[in-house]
């Protein structure tokens, strides 16, 4: 009977780790549409998360329109550098956030992930790549 216990425990926990990494990923999804602005788009991709992987790699893209956008062209290196940096930031606060939601999932990745982060200038294939940035995270 222990056994038959123990074995549905480690499957529900299985379970839970999946239906968490789902939610990790839908939660990154919300939070790039709840930040994104006419003009500024964020997007993330998943590199390699698995419920068996230790080091998440997460890829932000922040695509910008510079007609929508005119003060981050218009600005000197030294701003708009903080500029992507403050961008950066948010992408990281959508990781948190999203970690924050998925338990199971934070404690899993419980070394450290990494954030690819990079600032495209336009959309598509005619994107400029302005900006990149690597930061790490990690469950609170």
């Amino acid at each position: 009977m222990l056994d038959l216990i123990c074995s549905e425990t480690s499957y529900l926990t299985e379970i839970m780790k999946s239906t968490d990494l789902r939610w990790f990923r839908l939660a990154l999804r919300v939070g790039a549409i709840e930040r994104s602005l006419p003009g500024l788009r964020y997007s993330f991709v998943f590199e390699s998360i698995s419920e068996s992987d230790e080091n998440a790699v997460v890829k932000c893209f922040v695509y910008y329109d510079p007609e929508r956008m005119t003060g981050v062209s218009t600005t000197l290196e030294d701003e708009r550098h903080e500029i992507f940096l403050n961008w950066r930031n948010s992408a990281l606060n959508i990781v948190a956030d999203a970690l924050k939601d998925a338990p199971e999932f934070a404690l899993e990745i419980s070394a450290k992930g990494q954030l690819t982060f990079t600032v495209l200038e336009g959309y598509g294939m005619g994107s400029k790549n302005v900006f990149e940035s690597t930061s790490t995270f990690a469950p609170v």
